[in-house]
């Protein structure tokens, strides 16, 4: 007695190409996504662009920023201790558009003792060409359309404060 199962996926996701929107002659344009990945799916870590906070990198998603031209940092949540390639350091020409892709990936350690799991985001500067591309595939669906944000205002990290009583609520109040 054998039982046979069969399984077919069908993709029914509408991707529409992606055009990038050409930066002006005093500026820069920066694409930031995030090809979707199992791992850390459900984080979204912040991206700071010169000590200044930016947006949040979600899973599956393309977000467009203009800075001025010259030196800036890209980092990837600095307060967090996340493993790989979490700063990049970039000399922007006016007039270009620049592509920064983020990968994850999840790690377990196989210890005796308890060991939380080690998370890596991986911040990289992308070929025009490519990265159009992957973002056509992974980050420009009909009803989720890529956003192009304005130029960012800067936001000084400021620091957390520890655990409130006042800030929790209580999850049975409901």
């Amino acid at each position: 007695f054998y039982l046979l199962f069969h399984t077919v996926c069908i993709s029914t996701t509408n991707h529409t190409r992606f055009i990038p929107i050409s930066a002006e002659a005093d500026s820069v344009a920066i694409y930031i996504y995030r090809p979707i990945a199992m791992a850390n799916a459900s984080y979204s870590p912040e991206l700071y662009v010169d000590d200044a906070f930016a947006v949040f990198i979600k899973n599956g998603t393309n977000t467009g920023l203009t800075l001025s031209p010259g030196e800036h940092i890209f980092e990837i949540a600095p307060d967090k201790n996340y493993a790989g390639l979490t700063k990049l350091r970039l000399n922007l020409r006016a007039g270009n558009t620049y592509y920064l892709r983020v990968d994850s990936s999840l790690r377990i350690k196989n210890t005796a003792i308890y060991q939380p799991y080690q998370r890596s985001f991986d911040l990289l500067n992308i070929d025009a060409a490519l990265a159009t591309e992957q973002i056509t595939q992974c980050c420009s669906q009909k009803e989720k359309a890529s956003a192009y944000a304005a130029e960012i205002e800067p936001v000084k990290k400021q620091a957390t404060k520890g655990f409130s009583v006042e800030k929790t609520q209580n999850p049975f109040s409901h």
